[in-house]
């Protein structure tokens, strides 16, 4: 009802205010862009209640009604943007053709002889003559008004109506990074302790490298990491079964690749890397040169085919959760103030853990790169670690020097 209502509101502003096209169609696109920002507010709002929640009560807003609620607008954010989409249509295709009924008009007038007056006027008589007077200049003929049309009927709707779709952006992007929040707040909250355990620093007398007595199995920090990401296949499955609610959750699934960026950007501040090429960061593709048993596990993970839309569509979230997690989790590593030979033993057997699990769910790209790479570095003793790095020359471009240079601060390797 609405778009019926602001499409209405476009042919009265378009031909019966005296305004030139593109200025009733600025004022529609305003009006819209209002309408749709109004919402984005009170999604961020929605989004920062949640990241602010008191840990105790953040079991009620991680249940599984809560996920399937944020996934609810997720699709209806994803049908304004269809409906949004069939308006901007709509209005091209109505220039359109009044353009050409203004061209049949402007012809049959020029070749008739006579002063033939209509005993009346139809409805597209009348928006022709409004078409006339609303576009073209006083000093020309009808042509200008005619090119008028054509000319904004076959831009792009993004140039047509630019507000509302930077607008429909912002919506889609608020949309995803609420389901993001919803389905990640859990882990994030637990995450965010890692680097403060003191689990780290502790000490043994015994010299012995990965002893059998501490550090076999994973914390149970990690643990539930891991039975969360597992856990979501059966959140996102139920919606993504469902044609009528997959078709729409897609059509707002926009740039969803992008909503990581966020703990990205606070892993490479950490570290102190350059984050206009955080992208190459977050996908893998900065790590080409890293010889590790991964690279194995990606190949076999994108080589899979044949993927069903609601499996696409549940591998894309999973893979959305995971690369922030995933991110949240290698800051915080790199917070971590002292790393004694035993915390190094429990940080391979953690990260080896949710490696595993990440492999399980068959995401290309995970488990990421940076995970093994840590992971490999810690089962080096404190002179194999010194001599690996003293064969190389330091690159504050390399993420993987600044990593390996952080490292081995927290374990008091001078190099």
């Amino acid at each position: 009802m609405l778009f019926s209502f602001i499409a209405a509101l476009t042919r009265f502003e378009l031909f019966n205010c005296g305004y030139w096209a593109p200025n009733a169609l600025s004022t529609v696109d305003v009006l819209l862009s209002r309408h749709v920002d109004e919402i984005v507010v009170m999604i961020n709002a929605l989004s920062k209640s949640i990241l602010n929640v008191d840990v105790n009560k953040l079991s009620s807003i991680s249940d599984e009604q809560s996920f399937q609620s944020s996934l609810d607008i997720l699709k209806n954010v994803g049908a304004l943007k269809r409906d949004i989409s069939i308006f901007m249509g709509q209005v091209s295709e109505h220039m359109r053709s009044l353009s050409t009924r203004m061209a049949k008009a402007k012809e049959y007038h020029t070749t008739s002889k006579g002063n033939y007056m209509p005993e009346e006027l139809s409805a597209h008589d009348i928006h022709l003559l409004l078409a006339k007077f609303a576009c073209a200049n006083k000093h020309e003929d009808d042509r200008i008004g005619i090119e008028i049309l054509v000319s904004l009927a076959e831009k792009e709707h993004g140039i047509l109506f630019p507000e509302l779709s930077m607008s429909m952006r912002k919506l889609i992007h608020s949309s995803q990074t609420f389901v993001c929040d919803i389905c990640s707040i859990l882990p994030r909250n637990s995450i965010r302790s890692f680097s403060t355990l003191t689990v780290w620093s502790n000490y043994s007398n015994d010299d012995s490298f990965m002893a059998e007595s501490f550090g076999n199995l994973p914390q149970t920090l990690i643990t539930q990491i891991g039975e969360h990401l597992l856990s979501l296949v059966q959140i996102f499955e139920p919606f993504a079964l469902d044609p009528a609610a997959l078709s729409l959750g897609n059509t707002a699934m926009e740039n969803i690749s992008d909503i990581p960026l966020t703990s990205w950007n606070e892993f490479v501040e950490t570290i102190g890397y350059d984050q206009d090429r955080i992208q190459n960061i977050m996908s893998g593709n900065a790590f080409s040169d890293l010889d590790s048993a991964i690279s194995a596990i990606h190949l076999e993970n994108e080589n899979d085919e044949g993927d069903t839309p609601s499996t696409l569509f549940c591998n894309q979230w999973l893979d959305v959760i995971s690369s922030t997690l995933t991110a949240a989790l290698l800051n915080q590593t790199m917070k971590i103030p002292k790393l004694s030979r035993m915390g190094c033993e429990q940080l391979v057997v953690d990260f080896g853990y949710l490696m595993n699990v990440l492999s399980a769910l068959g995401l290309s790209n995970h488990p990421h790169q940076l995970l093994n790479h840590i992971a490999e570095v810690s089962q080096l003793s404190d002179d194999e670690f010194k001599a690996r790095l003293v064969q190389k020359t330091f690159d504050l471009e390399n993420v993987v020097d600044l990593v390996d240079r952080r490292l081995a601060q927290m374990r008091n390797i001078s190099l």
